[in-house]
């Protein structure tokens, strides 16, 4: 009887589900949707937690590239330390410092003894540019004023200015 009703195409089981399957569908359909909810919420944490850790990978990355710079930097500045005459070391430590900073004008030097700033780099690029009367490459600190290179001595701290310097001489690249 059952291969009859198989072989003329009947359903085998009547069509009416039974109550106790509509009850084991729809607490199957509902622990479904549980996982699923909770699949979604431990992906949507996982990308934070991705996220967060790309933006620290960059932010890492960055201050190696930058903390690389400075190495290069540090590493041309103490070569040129160790293999160029006094005479020229001055002038070849500001060219590399004039390239890291993207600028063109600027000084580099030492405090003497007596406390003055000597600028033997002031002859090589900017010296005829200069149009400072009796100009010099030392500047005792009595001369130093209230200009930013004058502050930054005292200090002990780096400032940057991009615009024009009004405290500095008249004739001056920097006024």
């Amino acid at each position: 009887e059952v291969l009859n009703e198989y072989q003329s195409g009947k359903p085998l089981v009547s069509q009416e589900p039974f109550i106790e399957e509509t009850v084991y569908f729809k607490d199957y359909s509902d622990a479904l949707i549980r996982k699923l909810e909770d699949k979604l919420t431990e992906l949507e944490s996982a990308k934070e937690t991705l996220e967060h850790e790309i933006t620290e990978r960059i932010r890492v990355e960055d201050a190696l590239r930058r903390s690389e710079k400075e190495l290069r930097i540090r590493n041309r500045i103490a070569d040129v330390f160790l293999t160029i005459s006094d005479d020229e070391m001055y002038a070849e430590t500001l060219k590399i410092i004039l390239d890291a900073l993207n600028s063109d004008v600027g000084a580099f030097g030492y405090i003497d003894m007596t406390g003055a700033l000597i600028v033997p780099s002031l002859t090589r690029n900017v010296w005829d540019k200069c149009q400072v009367a009796d100009k010099d490459i030392v500047f005792p600190q009595e001369t130093w004023g209230n200009s930013i290179w004058g502050r930054s001595i005292r200090e002990k701290r780096s400032y940057f200015q991009i615009s024009r310097v009004a405290t500095s001489p008249r004739g001056c690249l920097l006024y």
